[in-house]
């Protein structure tokens, strides 16, 4: 009888400790502090930064807070984990969050009960942009469009063309256009049928005039 109190005992206080360990863990006691810088290590103003487990996880409304003029942030309320925190400011070069940038414009950091707070310097490096204009060939009438960028076997993004396009830096990826109107692929000029990898540096800016064909209705 004296063993099975024990045990019981036992048990009850594994039970509270691991609650306690869960509750104070998911306790939202965290905060991130920290700088977001350039290459040249200038403090960049007005960056979206936020704080995420992994980008595969649901980003509707993540923990997060704007960059001042001197370049810091602090975020919040945040529960003890690990976390990675990402910066991004498109309207200057400066990509948003994405599959094709995980291992770029982030820093990486573990919150925990002996350390609730952290601080964290995130060097942002520029895309290339890419600035296109989109044409009905026939007509010469600006059109709407929707872009796939894609490394093959790597990864590949896709969306509407409504703003100039960020591409990822360096890389050789793979550019085509559709809306209603046969595919458009970058290529060769001097052979159309042969797409051609696209390829931008960092901070480099690019024109692009793009002219779809229409479609052949079968008859």
């Amino acid at each position: 009888m004296r063993l099975r109190c024990l045990a019981i005992s036992f048990l009850l206080v594994s039970a509270f400790l691991a609650q306690a360990q869960t509750d104070e863990r998911d306790h939202p006691d965290g905060r991130i502090t920290g700088t977001v810088v350039d290459q040249a290590q200038r403090p960049i103003a007005g960056a979206w930064v936020m704080a995420v487990g992994t980008l595969n996880q649901s980003l509707n409304n993540p923990p997060s807070a704007k960059s001042d003029s001197t370049g810091q942030f602090e975020i919040a309320g945040l529960a003890l984990r690990s976390y990675h925190v990402y910066a991004s400011k498109p309207l200057d070069g400066y990509p948003e969050a994405d599959p094709a940038y995980s291992d770029e414009n982030q820093a990486a950091i573990a919150l925990s009960p002996d350390q609730p707070l952290g601080s964290v310097i995130i060097s942002l490096r520029k895309a290339g942009m890419l600035i296109t204009d989109v044409r009905d060939k026939a007509t010469g009438k600006a059109v709407s469009a929707h872009y796939k960028l894609s490394v093959p076997k790597r990864w590949q993004r896709q969306g509407e063309l409504s703003y100039p396009l960020l591409i990822h830096p360096s890389t050789d990826v793979m550019l085509e256009v559709a809306s209603g109107y046969k595919t458009w692929s970058y290529s060769d000029p001097s052979n159309p049928s042969r797409p051609l990898p696209l390829r931008l540096e960092s901070g480099e800016q690019r024109s692009l005039r793009i002219d779809l064909e229409a479609q052949r209705v079968a008859h």
